[in-house]
C-alpha cells in the first residue's frame, strides 16, 4: 500500500508520499493535491524502474491510500514570508 498524506498549508494543500522521501505536491484543494501527488509518485516510480532502482518494500504502486492530516503542513512558513 502506498500512503498519500494531504495537509492544509495556508489556503492550499500540501501532499506527500510516506514511502518515498522527497516526493511532494500541492494543490488549491485537497482533491487537487491528492491528484498531483499520485501523478508525482507514478512519475517517480517510472524513473526508479528505468534506472533499475529497488522499490521500497511497503510501496504498492497499484494501490493508494489517502490520508488527510488536520495539522498544518511542516512546509508552512512561520516567518510570514510569502511563497512563490
Amino acid at each position: 500500500m502506498t500512503t498519500l498524506i494531504a495537509e492544509p498549508d495556508g489556503d492550499r494543500f500540501h501532499a506527500y508520499c510516506a514511502e518515498l522521501t522527497g516526493v511532494h505536491a500541492d494543490g488549491d484543494t485537497e482533491e487537487d493535491a491528492f491528484r498531483r501527488i499520485e501523478q508525482a509518485v507514478r512519475a517517480h516510480l517510472r524513473v526508479m524502474e528505468r534506472y533499475k532502482r529497488p522499490l521500497p518494500a511497503k510501496l504498492n504502486p497499484n494501490f493508494f491510500r489517502r490520508q488527510t492530516s488536520k495539522f498544518k503542513s511542516h512546509n508552512s512558513q512561520q516567518s510570514g514570508e510569502s511563497r512563490q
